[in-house]
């Protein structure tokens, strides 16, 4: 129909706006129970200044002015329809629009994250790689200076081993000099401690003399021979007091001896242990170095596995 009514107007010689105005106007006024209304006849000016001349419609144009009136009212309803499915349509896009965009905003971030872990892989990879390297060399370190120190212990210990062999000889000897010098004192001692015996019964036995001697004397002159006997008395006096003097040198002697001795044999005693102790931390080393190698070579085992497993996956 809306072919038929633009045939229809296109079949027409001139198509002229205000025409078509003033037949509408015209169609209304013919109405029945109408007022009159003015005609296009009456040359009525209208359009812009009253410049446009009125023209007279034909009754042959009335009806293809209600068609195409018709046919204008379709156009507007098909526009109003058009509008709408452009609408929906737009809004429909917009949507499939937002969708296409969300999912690849989605493919994106799923792909960044992908390459940021895979980064993140590397990275650890390489971390655990320099790891393990750093150890290997730490463990290599703490061998060889594992090594040198027991070298330098051994050195040590041998050195002190030796020292005290040579101090043990020098206090063996040491004591030997001085359980002579003992026994060279204490047999000193004895043969002073006799003299004195001896020399107070000689004293003794003058004293009774000169007792005896000068209840007989009666003469108050002095006999030569109890002068004589008097000087001996003291002298033999004064010789017991310089043995009791020497044997109580000899005693400190014997005493301060005695002490050397135990200090000596005390030094030696600390000395021994000493060289036990040298010894138990040369074999305590010797098992923690055992078990240090034995730790590093199941560390080193394990991480040659976890690499042919990471290069067979």
């Amino acid at each position: 129909m809306a072919h038929e009514a633009s045939a229809t107007v296109q079949s027409t010689n001139v198509f002229n706006p205000n025409t078509m105005f003033q037949g509408l106007v015209m169609y209304k006024s013919v109405g029945v129970g109408t007022p009159k209304r003015p005609s296009l006849a009456d040359q009525q000016k209208i359009g812009f200044f009253s410049l446009d001349r009125g023209s007279q419609t034909e009754l042959t144009e009335v009806l293809d002015l209600k068609e195409m009136t018709e046919v204008i009212q379709i156009l507007l309803q098909d526009v109003e329809t058009l509008r709408k499915d452009i609408n929906v349509t737009k809004h429909v896009m917009q949507a499939d629009y937002e969708a296409k965009l969300q999912e690849k905003s989605l493919d994106l971030y799923c792909r960044i994250n992908d390459k940021v872990a895979a980064l993140e892989k590397m990275h650890e990879d390489r971390i655990d790689v320099i790891r393990k390297a750093y150890r290997q060399q730490l463990s290599d370190a703490i061998s060889r200076v594992a090594v040198l120190y027991n070298k330098n212990l051994e050195n040590k210990i041998s050195k002190v081993k030796k020292k005290q062999d040579r101090e043990s000889g020098k206090v063996d000897e040491k004591y030997r000099d001085l359980q002579n010098q003992i026994q060279k004192d204490e047999a000193v001692i004895h043969m002073l401690r006799l003299q004195l015996q001896q020399y107070q019964q000689n004293t003794f036995i003058d004293d009774q003399m000169l007792d005896e001697e000068s209840v007989v004397s009666e003469s108050p002159e002095i006999n030569p021979e109890l002068e004589e006997l008097r000087e001996r008395v003291v002298d033999l006096e004064d010789k017991s007091q310089r043995l009791q003097e020497q044997l109580e040198n000899k005693k400190k002697e014997t005493y301060k001896i005695s002490n050397d001795m135990i200090a000596l044999k005390e030094q030696l005693q600390k000395e021994k242990n000493f060289v036990k102790q040298l010894q138990n931390d040369k074999l305590e080393l010797k098992q923690s170095m055992e078990q240090s190698k034995v730790s590093n070579k199941r560390l080193i085992d394990d991480e040659v596995e976890d690499f042919n497993f990471k290069d067979c996956a």
